[in-house]
C-alpha cells in the first residue's frame, strides 16, 4: 500500500463471521498494520493471521481509487493555407477513367491546411482518400475533418 492523500481502499475481509469494508488506507494501516503503509508479503500474511486470531482467511478483496488528472490536448491555432503536394498519380475515382490526383504527406500538414478533393494524403499508418467534391481540413487540434463541398 502506498500513502496517497485522498486515496480510498474499499474491500472486504472475510474471516469466519467477521466482515470489514469501506475503510481508508490510513485506517487500515493504523488498525491492522501498526501504522505502516507498506509491508512485505510475509509480514502482511503474519499480521493478517494475527488480526483474525488464527482464523483462516477465506477471501480478501481490495480496490484502491485515487484522483487522476485528465490530459487535455492543447489547440495549435493555424493560419488557413494550402498544402504543397509531393507528387501526383492517376487514380480511378469513377468508371470514366483515371484522374491525375495530387499526393500529400500527412506529416507535412499543419493545422489550418485545406486540401480540395480529389487528393490522396499518405502516412506510414493510413491513407486518406479525399474524393472529388470533398474537402479535408486539419483543425486546431490536428484532427483531419472531411466535408462535402
Amino acid at each position: 500500500m502506498t500513502k496517497n492523500p485522498g486515496a480510498l481502499l474499499t474491500g472486504a475481509l472475510f474471516a469466519k463471521d467477521k466482515l470489514q469494508c469501506g475503510i481508508s488506507v490510513d485506517q487500515v494501516a493504523a488498525r491492522h498494520f501498526e501504522g505502516k503503509t507498506s509491508l512485505d508479503p510475509s509480514e502482511f500474511s503474519r499480521q493478517l493471521v494475527a488480526r483474525t486470531n488464527g482464523t483462516p482467511v477465506v477471501s480478501l478483496h481490495a480496490t484502491a481509487t485515487s484522483a487522476t488528472p485528465h490530459w487535455r490536448q492543447k489547440a495549435r491555432p493555424g493560419t488557413p493555407h494550402a498544402a504543397t503536394a509531393r507528387g501526383a498519380r492517376d487514380v480511378w475515382w469513377d468508371s470514366a477513367g483515371p484522374t491525375r490526383t495530387p499526393i500529400y504527406d500527412r506529416e507535412s500538414l499543419a493545422p489550418g491546411v485545406t486540401i480540395e478533393g480529389p487528393a490522396i494524403v499518405e502516412a506510414p499508418d493510413t491513407t486518406y482518400a479525399v474524393c472529388p467534391s470533398w474537402r479535408l481540413v486539419v483543425n486546431d487540434l490536428a484532427f483531419y475533418v472531411m466535408t462535402r463541398k
